[in-house]
């Protein structure tokens, strides 16, 4: 888990939580705020017990002071053990470093963010694309929702129809077979 930041429109600094799993890549959890705090975070956990994740054994996470002294009470709640990292070694985090870097280079730093209900709203676009089209080199080119699509087989190609889909604000173009 991680924190990154956005500026809005109004200059306003916005704070930008994720949860990776690692094994398959998958984005469990991405959230916005102008405050995180306690409260905040140990909802963002909630929220992601009730869409379905079960919480790790373990939570690698950086030494940020934007945890505040209140983080090993919340992992202690979720019954997690805590792995921090060495101060200034992001590496140690890489997942999560690389969603952070990815997202940003992707569409953050492409547009502007007019306030945090607009970074929520490209955030969940965002979390489509990264966990059910984008294809992530370190789990060998596969995309981490992609044990739910069933592999298609050409046998003619005078058949085929090919559907264009703009997502992420027009940032992205995805080419898929029509039915």
């Amino acid at each position: 888990m991680d924190f990154t930041t956005v500026f809005d429109l109004m200059g306003l600094q916005l704070f930008i939580f994720v949860i990776i799993e690692v094994p398959s890549r998958k984005l469990i959890t991405i959230s916005v705020t102008t405050n995180p705090d306690q409260d905040w975070l140990i909802q963002q956990f909630r929220n992601s017990s009730i869409a379905g994740h079960s919480f790790p054994e373990t939570m690698v996470h950086d030494r940020d002071g934007i945890y505040g002294k209140w983080l090993p009470y919340i992992l202690t709640e979720f019954e997690m053990k805590s792995i921090k990292t060495r101060p200034r070694c992001p590496w140690q985090n890489a997942y999560v470093e690389r969603f952070n870097l990815s997202i940003k280079n992707e569409m953050l730093n492409r547009l502007i963010v007019v306030n945090s209900s607009h970074a929520r709203d490209l955030c969940a676009s965002y979390e489509i694309h990264y966990n059910r089209i984008r294809p992530h080199q370190g789990i060998d080119g596969k995309i981490p929702d992609s044990e739910t699509k069933k592999p298609v087989t050409i046998t003619g190609l005078d058949c085929l129809r090919v559907e264009r889909r703009s997502e992420m604000c027009g940032l992205q173009t995805h080419f898929s077979l029509a039915a």
